[in-house]
C-alpha cells in the first residue's frame, strides 16, 4: 500500500460530477437526514441507510481530510436491530461523535472543495422546488447546462 500511495493520482471522475456529488452529500448534512453531523466542528457530508427489516444501519461520511463509516448490525442477519432503529437514530450519531473527536487537530476545507467552471446555479423555493417568493425559504442548486430549466 505504501508503494502505491506514492504513485501519481489519476482522475477517475470529471470535476463537475465530483462537485455535484459532494454538494448533494453535503446537503444531506445541512438540510437533510444527516443533520446530527453538524456537531462535528468541520464541514461534513455523507450518505446513510437502513436495510430491509432493519437488519443493519450505516453511514458513510467524509470531511476534506477523512472518510469513515459507521455500521451496526448482525453479521449473520439473524436478529433485527429493532423496529424504531434507522441510520439517523444510531449510525449517524455514532459517526458524528467519533468524527467530532477525530478532526480536532486536523485542518479542513469547506465541502465541496472547488466549484468547477461550467456549472449553472438557480435559487429555488426550499419547500416547493419552484420559483421563490419574497417570503420563501430558499436553496441554491447547481446543475449542468441543458440538464435543468429553472422555473
Amino acid at each position: 500500500l505504501w508503494a502505491a500511495s506514492e504513485k501519481a493520482n489519476r482522475r477517475i471522475m470529471d470535476t463537475k460530477t465530483a462537485f455535484l456529488t459532494s454538494k448533494l452529500l453535503r446537503d444531506s448534512v445541512t438540510m437533510g437526514i444527516a443533520g446530527r453531523c453538524r456537531i462535528v466542528p468541520v464541514p461534513t457530508a455523507g450518505k446513510g441507510g437502513t436495510s430491509s427489516d432493519t437488519m443493519d444501519v450505516w453511514f458513510v461520511g467524509f470531511t476534506s481530510q477523512w472518510t469513515t463509516t459507521a455500521w451496526l448490525g448482525d453479521d449473520n442477519y439473524r436478529r433485527m436491530l429493532g423496529a424504531e432503529e434507522a441510520s439517523y437514530t444510531t449510525a449517524i450519531p455514532m459517526w458524528a461523535k467519533f468524527m467530532k473527536a477525530a478532526v480536532r487537530t486536523t485542518p479542513s476545507k469547506k465541502l465541496p472543495v472547488n466549484r468547477p467552471s461550467g456549472l449553472r446555479t438557480a435559487t429555488l423555493d426550499y419547500n416547493t422546488g419552484g420559483k421563490p417568493t419574497p417570503t420563501s425559504k430558499t436553496v441554491q442548486i447547481f446543475y449542468r447546462p441543458g440538464s435543468f430549466t429553472p422555473p
